[in-house]
């Protein structure tokens, strides 16, 4: 059997009548997993000369395996040309019921953001639903592009299906589906991030091959080179994953980012929060994530999908502050294509991120204007 680090594998086997509580499945002679039905998907790199066999529970039966390769054949696709103009909105948490907050209908929403010059909102949506189609069709009465977030599902061929049910029910009125959030917070490896992602890109693109795909929101963590069991920095995170796939820029179209401030400072002014030569400033990092882009990625672009500072942790006075100076700065990066700002309104799910009714929400308007 030949490696393919880039391609999920299946493995099935005949049912075991006896195997009442599943069956251990055992590569090279050291169980590696357990499963309940028939068949399972990994993302483990194989090797000429792996075993692999099941033991059904408790029957004790052992059998030897059936592998095959999951294979999507994909056109290559130019990249989408950037926007004509850097777009500005608003990224909200997961969406409640046929509204984007709770008490809040979809067309209020929408309306609010249109009245502060947002052109493009980013919401969760985990399956086709009525719910997703009155979102959709708020946006589009606003003319409000959409960032659509397909949540992470740990199997990669469900993922994919899922990434394909809403490719089909909404894709031409979904400007981009960015394909998790933030699982560098402890949630895969980069090395199985790179495996996970491609396999669902290739669905994605046979599906609807102008589909337009971005990478995971990667969280801020850090300085460059950090890395534990809770998080590994962004920079970090995409280096690994160019390492473990020399390729994988050819898997997305825009790179997707979650650069928020240090607003855990305690009494932070505005100037801390926008000291880039402090090495944990995320906003500071992005000169390095546009050089390894230009190495591994060439021509591609940004999203900043969420940015933000909650009145928790800071004063309004203060965010508002922070509004313009990030907006403005953001302004001179013609890397990034878009910015969505975390968040319109304070929310159960949101926290106090939300910008409406304080200083900040006249303090957007007049910067994305």
């Amino acid at each position: 059997m030949t490696a393919r680090p880039t391609q999920p594998v299946k493995i099935s086997w005949d049912k075991d009548p006896g195997a009442t509580a599943g069956y251990d499945l055992i590569r090279n002679g050291a169980k590696v997993s357990t499963a309940a039905a028939k068949a399972i998907s990994t993302m483990a790199t194989l090797a000429t000369g792996d075993l692999f066999e099941v033991v059904g529970k408790p029957s004790g039966l052992r059998q030897q395996v059936t592998v095959s390769w999951y294979s999507v054949d994909v056109q290559p696709v130019p990249p989408p040309p950037p926007p004509a103009k850097q777009m500005f909105g608003f990224s909200t948490g997961y969406p409640q019921g046929s509204g984007f907050a709770a008490g809040v209908t979809a067309d209020a929403y929408a309306a609010q953001a249109s009245s502060l010059g947002a052109t493009l909102l980013r919401f969760d949506e985990p399956t086709p639903s009525s719910g997703a189609n009155g979102r959709l069709a708020a946006c589009q009465t606003h003319k409000q592009h959409v960032l659509m977030i397909v949540p992470y599902l740990a199997d990669a061929t469900m993922y994919a299906s899922r990434c394909v049910a809403l490719v089909n029910a909404y894709g031409p009125k979904v400007w981009a589906f960015e394909l998790g959030n933030e699982l560098n917070k402890g949630v895969i490896s980069p090395e199985q991030y790179v495996v996970w992602h491609r396999y669902a890109w290739q669905h994605i693109k046979a599906a609807m091959p102008s589909a337009i795909v971005t990478t995971q929101g990667l969280s801020g963590y850090g300085s460059i080179g950090d890395a534990d069991s809770k998080g590994i920095n962004p920079v970090t995170y995409m280096q690994r994953c160019f390492a473990a796939d020399p390729k994988f820029g050819e898997c997305f179209d825009y790179l997707s980012i979650h650069p928020y401030p240090p607003f855990d400072i305690a009494n932070a002014t505005v100037a801390q929060l926008m000291d880039m030569s402090k090495p944990y400033n995320a906003l500071g990092q992005l000169s390095a994530m546009y050089a390894l882009l230009d190495q591994h990625a060439p021509g591609k672009q940004v999203i900043v999908s969420e940015i933000g500072a909650p009145t928790a942790n800071v004063t309004p006075a203060v965010q508002a502050g922070y509004v313009t100076a990030a907006i403005q700065w953001l302004h001179t990066q013609p890397r990034i294509a878009a910015v969505t700002w975390f968040t319109l309104m304070d929310s159960q799910t949101d926290g106090t991120f939300g910008i409406v009714g304080k200083p900040a929400e006249q303090a957007y308007r007049q910067a994305v204007a």
